[in-house]
C-alpha cells in the first residue's frame, strides 16, 4: 500500500499521480489455481491514504 504517492520514490513522477490526481494506491496480483498471474486487481484514491488497519 501507498499511502502517498506524492512523496513516493518509485511513483512521485507517475503521470496518473499529477495528471489524475492519484494519491493513495493498492495492488495484489490475481492468480489462478496453479499460481500462474493472470494480471493485478488496484484501487486508487484522491486523498492520502492511513495505512493498513486490522480488525
Amino acid at each position: 500500500m501507498v499511502t502517498d504517492a506524492r512523496e513516493h520514490p518509485l511513483l512521485r513522477d507517475n503521470r496518473a499521480v499529477h495528471d489524475l490526481g492519484v494519491v493513495a494506491y493498492v495492488g495484489m496480483p490475481l492468480t489462478d489455481e496453479n499460481g500462474t498471474v493472470l494480471g493485478s486487481l488496484c484501487a486508487i484514491d484522491t486523498c492520502r491514504g492511513s495505512g493498513p488497519t486490522t480488525s
